[in-house]
């Protein structure tokens, strides 16, 4: 399994000991692009995979999903939370639905490369953030990025963090991978510069 997989996984489990019914709606068939090597487990979380029209941007993958956009507003539900909120146009159109009670926006972003956030882009992603009641980060690094992009508008953003459990100062690498390392890396697996790994 994944580590979204296990943290969902968590997630249902503890909802369902406060009386909450949880369900993850997929971008993709994630399982069909992960390597064999990592096998096909089995998800024990109420899921659904729904057809993706991908195509790759810098990297990136940019999701569109219609299936699930004309789902959306049949999902009502006391919380919605939405992965990577403005990464996606499935994400975008998610983020202007008001069927939810309350929303939570899932928030990966760093400090080290948090791409544009000055300009049109940066007040189009704090547009998006403005319409979610929470911001959920995974740690540290992804509260100090939600308060570098925030403070960029003149206005503070009176959003409360939620961040993960995982208290990340207990992982730090006791030495640092120098340029070169990583380069025979990339070189060695074949993964060019503009690559994430």
């Amino acid at each position: 399994m994944c580590s979204s997989d296990l943290l969902f996984s968590a997630i249902d489990r503890e909802l369902q000991i406060r009386g909450f019914n949880f369900f993850v709606h997929f971008l993709s068939a994630g399982y069909s692009e992960r390597p064999s090597a990592w096998g096909m487990p089995k998800i024990d979380f109420p899921h659904h995979f729904w057809k993706d029209f991908a195509t790759k941007i810098s990297g990136d993958h940019l999701h569109l999903n219609p299936g699930l956009i004309k789902h959306l507003p049949n999902i009502k539900s006391e919380f919605l939370m939405v992965g990577g909120p403005w990464a996606t146009p499935t994400g975008i159109v998610a983020s202007f639905m008001d069927n939810s009670e309350h929303r939570i926006a899932w928030v990966e972003g760093n400090t080290f490369t948090p791409g544009r956030i000055k300009g049109l882009s940066g007040s189009f992603k704090r547009l998006i953030l403005g319409r979610y009641e929470f911001v959920a980060v995974p740690g540290l690094e992804g509260q100090r990025y939600v308060r570098m992009l925030t403070k960029q508008k003149s206005r503070k953003q009176r959003t409360p963090i939620l961040p993960n459990l995982v208290d990340e100062r207990q992982f730090k690498a006791k030495w640092k991978v120098s340029n070169s390392t990583k380069k025979d890396v990339r070189s060695r697996f074949d993964i060019s510069d503009k690559e994430r790994f």
